[in-house]
This record gives C-alpha cells, sequence and structure tokens, in this order.
C-alpha cells in the first residue's frame, strides 16, 4: 500500500528527473543512525532510526528524496531538534521539513513547514539567539498568472515549543525592502510602459494584467504583514485600471485573507 501512495504522489514527476534523485543519506546524532535511502523502483525513500546498528525506532516509507539531515538549537534555551528535509522532485515542486525530535530512544515528529519550491536559509536574523527559518510564501504560484510570472513575498518562521510560528511581521525592515523592490518592478515593467487588460472572454493567464496582479498580491501580503492592508488596496485602486479590479481585491480578501 505504500507504495502505491508513494507512485500516485509522485505521478506527474518525470522518470528522468526522479533518476538524478537516486541517493542514500547516513546521519549519526547522539549515538543514532538516521538513513534516507531512495528507490528508484517505487518513487519513495526509508527512512530509517536505528542505534547500536539494530535496534529500530523509527521506519517509514516517504515520498521523494530524503535532501538533507541536520541537528540544530532553534530556541535560544530549548533542545536541538532534528531538522529533515524531503524533496519530491518535478519542475516546481516541493520541499517540506520536518522538525522532531528522540526522546528516550523514540524518535517524534513535531511539526511540518511546507516550502513548496522555495528556497529557504536558517540563521539568527536579529542576533537574540533564536534561529529564523527564512523563504518566502509560495500560495500565489499560478494564482493570477503563470509560474514564471508568479511572486512570492517574504516569510519568516521560527520554532517555538514543537511548532513552526509565522514571524514574518517581527521584521518590518525586511518586508519594506521587499515591498519596495516589488513596487520598482511593478514600475519599470507595467506602469511606465503600460499594460493590456483582459479582452472578453481572454483568460487572465493570457493576459498581460495577470502578472501586474501577481505583483500587486505579493505587495497587498507586504502591506498586511506590514499592518497596513488599507494602504494596499488604496495602492491597487490607484495603478490597477482594469475591470476585473473589484473581484481581484475580492480574491485577495476572500481566499488569501488579507483583510
Amino acid at each position: 500500500m505504500k507504495t502505491i501512495v508513494c507512485i500516485l504522489f509522485l505521478l506527474t514527476l518525470t522518470i528522468s528527473a526522479l533518476a538524478q534523485n537516486d541517493s542514500t543519506i547516513v546521519y549519526n546524532y547522539d549515538g543514532y543512525t538516521i538513513k534516507g535511502i531512495y528507490d528508484t523502483t517505487n518513487y519513495c525513500s526509508n527512512l530509517s532510526i536505528s542505534k547500536n546498528g539494530k535496534n529500530i525506532l523509527y521506519d517509514t516509507i516517504t515520498a521523494g528524496t530524503v535532501q538533507s539531515i541536520k541537528d540544530i538549537k532553534l530556541e535560544s534555551n530549548g533542545e536541538k531538534v532534528l531538522l529533515i528535509e524531503y524533496y519530491t522532485g518535478g519542475a516546481h515542486c516541493c520541499t517540506l521539513l520536518t522538525a522532531g525530535i528522540i526522546k528516550n530512544d523514540k524518535y517524534t515528529v513535531k511539526d511540518t513547514l511546507f516550502w513548496g519550491d522555495s528556497g529557504y536559509e536558517i540563521k539568527d536574523i536579529d542576533g537574540d539567539g533564536v534561529m529564523e527559518l527564512s523563504g518566502f510564501d509560495v500560495r500565489f504560484a499560478y494564482a493570477f498568472t503563470s509560474f514564471a510570472g508568479s511572486q512570492f513575498p517574504i516569510l519568516i518562521y521560527q520554532y517555538k515549543n514543537g511548532k513552526f510560528i509565522d514571524v514574518t511581521k517581527k521584521f518590518p525592515k525586511l518586508i519594506e525592502k521587499d515591498l519596495a523592490d516589488y513596487k520598482k518592478q511593478l514600475n519599470d515593467d507595467y506602469l511606465t510602459k503600460g499594460y493590456n487588460c483582459p479582452q472578453p472572454g481572454q483568460d487572465i493567464y493570457s493576459a498581460e494584467s495577470g502578472p501586474v496582479q501577481a505583483l500587486l498580491a505579493a505587495i497587498t501580503e507586504d502591506y498586511y504583514n506590514l499592518g497596513k492592508v488599507d494602504d494596499a488596496y488604496d495602492y491597487i485602486n490607484k495603478v490597477y485600471k482594469c475591470d476585473d479590479k473589484k473581484a481581484f481585491i475580492q480574491t485577495l480578501k476572500k481566499d488569501y485573507k488579507l483583510k
């Protein structure tokens, strides 16, 4: 059954992409051996954790490859966690990151982050002894235009009490830089040169206004994280001239909870 699930999950991936991910990764941590073995037969990985070479503490089948394993102290006064990164393969997807602990010879997954195809880095951004996981919000992928034209605002997490917590709002300077970059791109690529609105019956994905909406969506999220979401809609009303403006704003408020 596990094999069937993995094959179905990865059905859309190409065989060539999967073949390139044939790998085994072994990580030793505090007397434990953590091993991820990718199987090109069923396109899954077997992840196992053992002690003294024989006692299996954890043994499961996962989709895709185990890309990396590391132990790290994410909280200033917290215990170390095991971060295990999985990658499903394919053109635009998907990285998942699990945080787990080993206690009394038992491994427990505490929480999982879905990064999509966003890169991320782990660092103490503000020097307070707490590590942040900094990447990008991929939820706007394909929402308003092609993947290439989609935009991904900054997204920052911390790990607290066994959970990944969105703390993006705690870093206004980074958000403001992100916002300024998006506004410059919008102005340089579209507002200065002009763009065509969708014609009757035209799909937004083939319209020039699609990438404009993608940029405005990212701008709205940045404003939201700054606590100034009303400024975002004032900006949209000022710069976006197409007839679908009202529907676009409603989508941001209803579907993406930016209100």
